[in-house]
This record gives C-alpha cells, sequence and structure tokens, in this order.
C-alpha cells in the first residue's frame, strides 16, 4: 500500500513538473517576441535547466521503483525534491502572470492589424509601385462590393475607383483626391486619399468611409429646404396680396369718407340758401374749401406729391400752418407725412374748431428692440390749438387708416390730448 502511495505522489509531481517545463518554455519564446531584455530571457533559461533536472529526477526514481524496487532506500532525497518542484511550481506560475501582463501591454503586429480590422473605416496602404503594405478587413470589404473582388495592387484600385465605366455613381469632391462612391444597393461611402511617409518611404493611404446615413439625411433636409422655400415664396405672395388690397381699403374708405363729407356739405348749403344764416353759411364755405382740398389731394394720388401744394390747400381753408425742421423727401414716408397733413388738418377744423396746426420734424435714434442697436428715425409732431377732446377719446377712421400706414412702414405713432392735440409720428429713415 505504502509503494502505491509513493509511486502515485511520484508520477504526480513528475507530471506537473512536466507541465510547469512547458509552461517555462511558452514564457521564452513570448518575452522572445516582445523583444524583453536578456536579463528575463536569462532568468527563464535558468528556470528551464532546473525544472529539467527535477524532472529528470522524478523520472529515475520512478525507474528504480519499477526495475531496481529502491523503496525503502531512496526515501531520503524525496521530501527535498518535492520541496523544490513546490518552490518552482510557484515562481513559474508568478513569472507566467508578468509575461501575461508584459504581453498585453505590448503592441505587436498582430494586434495593430486586429485593432485595425475592428474600425469601422476602410484602410488601405500601399507603395508607390501600387504594392498593398496594409488593409483591414472592412476596406477589403468594400472592394468585394464594389468589384467583386479583393485589393491586390492599390494604384489600380484607385484608377478603378476613378473610371466612369464602373457600375456605380461617382460625385467628385474639392480635388481628384476626394470623391463620393454611390453603390447601386444603396450604400454611399467617402473615399479619399492622400500621401503620408513611413519610414522615409513615401506611402499612399486610401480611406473609406460609410457615409449612407449621413447621405440620407442630407437629402432629406434638401427636400425640406426646398418645400421650405416653396412656402415661404407663398407667403411672401399672399403677404403682398393681403398688403395691396389693405392699401386699397383704406383708399376706398378715405374716399367713401370725402364723399359722404360731401354729401353733407351739400345738405348744409341748401339749408343755407333757404334760411340765408349768416352763422351757417361760413361754416359751409368752410366745409367747401375743406372739401375742395381733400377732393384735390385725390386728384393727385397718382402725380408727384409736394408739400408746398398740400401746404397751400391747408392754408386756403382758413388755417393757419407754421413749420419747423425739413420734411421728409424719401419715397414712402412723404406720403405718409402728407395723408397725416391733411388728416390733423380735417381734424383741427371739423372737430376742434381750431385755427392754427404746428408741425415740428426733426431726427431722432431710436433703439429697435430685434437688433438691440439705434437706428435713424424723423420724427413729426403735428398739433393744433383747438379744443381737446373727451378724455374717453377713440381715434376715428382717419387717425386709424393713418395709424395702419405708419406701423406698416415700420414706424411708431402716438396720439397726445393731456395739454394740446398732439399727433406723433416716428418713422425710420432709409440707410442711405
Amino acid at each position: 500500500m505504502q509503494l502505491k502511495i509513493e509511486l502515485f505522489t511520484l508520477g504526480f509531481f513528475g507530471l506537473e513538473t512536466l507541465v510547469m517545463l512547458t509552461i517555462v518554455i511558452y514564457n521564452f519564446f513570448r518575452l522572445l517576441l516582445t523583444r524583453s531584455r536578456k536579463l528575463y530571457l536569462a532568468l527563464i533559461g535558468l528556470q528551464f535547466v532546473i525544472e529539467y533536472l527535477i524532472l529528470q529526477n522524478f523520472l529515475i526514481l520512478l525507474r528504480d521503483y519499477y526495475v531496481e524496487q529502491m523503496s525503502l532506500y531512496g526515501f531520503g532525497s524525496r521530501p527535498i525534491l518535492i520541496a523544490m518542484q513546490i518552490v518552482l511550481t510557484a515562481v513559474v506560475l508568478k513569472v507566467t502572470a508578468l509575461v501575461y501582463r508584459r504581453a498585453r501591454r505590448y503592441l505587436s503586429k498582430a494586434s495593430i492589424k486586429s485593432a485595425l480590422d475592428t474600425l469601422p473605416v476602410g484602410l488601405l496602404f500601399y507603395w508607390s509601385g501600387g504594392t498593398v503594405k496594409l488593409i483591414n478587413s472592412k476596406m477589403d470589404e468594400i472592394s468585394h462590393l464594389m468589384f467583386g473582388e479583393s485589393i491586390y495592387n492599390g494604384n489600380q484600385f484607385w484608377d478603378r475607383i476613378n473610371d466612369k465605366s464602373m457600375d456605380f455613381i461617382k460625385d467628385t469632391g474639392k480635388d481628384d483626391n476626394e470623391c463620393m462612391i454611390r453603390l447601386r444597393n444603396g450604400k454611399v461611402y467617402s473615399i479619399q486619399k492622400r500621401i503620408c511617409y513611413f519610414e522615409g518611404h513615401k506611402l499612399f493611404e486610401i480611406t473609406a468611409y460609410d457615409v449612407s446615413r449621413e447621405q440620407l439625411l442630407n437629402e432629406e433636409l434638401k427636400i425640406k429646404r426646398i418645400k421650405a422655400d416653396e412656402i415661404k415664396n407663398r407667403l411672401n405672395l399672399l403677404n403682398r396680396d393681403i398688403e395691396v388690397m389693405t392699401v386699397e381699403k383704406e383708399v376706398l374708405e378715405t374716399k367713401r369718407k370725402v364723399h359722404d363729407d360731401l354729401g353733407k356739405t351739400l345738405i348744409m348749403s341748401k339749408r343755407y340758401l333757404d334760411t340765408g344764416d349768416e352763422k351757417l353759411g361760413k361754416e359751409v364755405i368752410k366745409q367747401w374749401k375743406l372739401n375742395a382740398m381733400l377732393l384735390r389731394g385725390e386728384e393727385r394720388e397718382k402725380d408727384a406729391l409736394l408739400y408746398t401744394d398740400v401746404l397751400r390747400d391747408v392754408r386756403k381753408t382758413g388755417l393757419e400752418v407754421y413749420t419747423e425742421g425739413n420734411l421728409p423727401l424719401a419715397a414712402g414716408l412723404k406720403e405718409i407725412v402728407i395723408s397725416a397733413i391733411r388728416t390733423c388738418a380735417t381734424n383741427t377744423l371739423r372737430h376742434g374748431k381750431g385755427t392754427v396746426m404746428y408741425i415740428n420734424a426733426s431726427e431722432v435714434k431710436v433703439r429697435t428692440l430685434k437688433s438691440f442697436k439705434d437706428k435713424d428715425y424723423i420724427k413729426i409732431e403735428i398739433s393744433n390749438n383747438g379744443e381737446l377732446p373727451d378724455p374717453d377719446f377713440t381715434e376715428g377712421g382717419g387717425l386709424t387708416n393713418l395709424r395702419k400706414s405708419v406701423e406698416r412702414a415700420g414706424g411708431l405713432m402716438n396720439v397726445d390730448i393731456s395739454v394740446v392735440f398732439k399727433v406723433t409720428l416716428k418713422l425710420p429713415l432709409p440707410e442711405d
């Protein structure tokens, strides 16, 4: 029984020594591939020699058991041999762990190739003659999609990409070294070529990126932009139509009011002829002058408008007018100011019973909310010496139409009845 136990012990440690010897050989070659220092290789070599001698001793002891039956007098050396093997096993395992960690930190050619193969980008490096230096699996896959075969020559591969007769759609980039390839299966690749240097020699690099999703999003964005431009154009046309209709409506409303006033004046004239009331006669003359001013304004709507003509018409109604400052001459602004003079003159005579009207023009700077910058404006203040309206005063048709015209031109309008009846216009001046 004791012989069997000793035989099993020797056999186990002999096998374990053989395994450790194999591991030592593996560590030696791993360190050799990682270009480790010679000291490490010498230590591994020493481990190999010791393991080999211990293995020989275990084999000799096993031979003695089977051949010479030395179980009685060979017992003295076995515990020391087993102890040495246990210690050496621990050393080998520790060294193996160190070799494994070192091998993981070492970048070998195989590890670099494996890393390049995992990239989603196709890579191809080749020499000037076309000989392939390095190609990853993604570029090989792209070559099979394009031409149905692998890449054997870099120059031929690039020439085939630029061949217009190939069965794919090519979109040239900014230069001849960049292009966009759309395959028949819908895949889109951005392919670029550049020159680099390796160990002092010229090397060409070709990269291929799968931009199918980006290209799809770009095309969808173009379609949406075209639709947005169409909607914008339709809105601009609609705004112009609305503006024209609004102007026509305001003109029609003004003409209707003028004709209504003319009808009232005719009725007052008939009453004066019937009664002969002098007070009524003065009012009839005043109304006829006012209507004549408005009618002459309608007649000159299509002609060039002059401030002198308008002020002369206003003065003919018996209203004194005093002006200060330079009134605007820019197209569009002049029409608004003339309309404001007529409207205020009508209100002064008809509602305020005034006799004098004051017009003051000056340039001011107004900060706009959109740009937060100061912009040049012309400020027109029109006041009179007539009676003030009631505190619950509301704007009539003339002032309402005037406000719409001012706001449509990008200006501001304010009506003040605190001290005198004063209408203030702020109109933006053109940049030129």
